[in-house]
């Protein structure tokens, strides 16, 4: 019976990682994030999400160069409010946190990466070496 209790006390929540975008102001100055994709993953026991698993995970999908995650607090009414800097396992236990508080209306998390790539670099001799940049640098180039 106590086994049950525990497993019943468990809430899973799902990642959602959003990669490939920009943040941009629309035509009516809305912080928006534009031309991303979104990356889904299975849902996790809230009590066992921290940072190095986070990482891995987006390792495990090609996004090795992570520069920046942002957690998206979705109850907010627009996006720039709802950022906040997603650095380390503190930054994971206040995501969490409020991810309990409002579970029931929550059940996924959404984090935003700025991610560096690889990106071809022409050589002197004709060919092609890789080198790395911000993809928000590639967009402008």
């Amino acid at each position: 019976m106590w086994l049950l209790d525990v497993f019943m006390d468990s809430v899973f929540v799902k990642p959602i990682f959003h990669v490939h975008g920009r943040f941009v102001r629309n035509d009516y100055g809305v912080y928006i994030y534009a031309d991303g994709q979104a990356e889904k993953f299975d849902s996790m026991d809230i009590d066992f999400v921290n940072y190095g698993d986070l990482l891995k995970l987006l390792e495990g999908i090609g996004y090795k160069k992570i520069k920046k995650m942002q957690w998206y607090d979705v109850a907010e009414d627009d996006l720039e409010a709802g950022l906040h800097k997603l650095e380390g396992d503190a930054d994971i236990n206040a995501m969490c946190e409020h991810l309990m508080r409002n579970f029931g209306l929550i059940d996924e998390f959404h984090i935003y990466i700025e991610h560096e790539v690889d990106i071809p670099v022409p050589a002197s001799d004709g060919g092609a070496k890789c080198g790395t940049g911000s993809y928000v640098d590639i967009i402008f180039e």
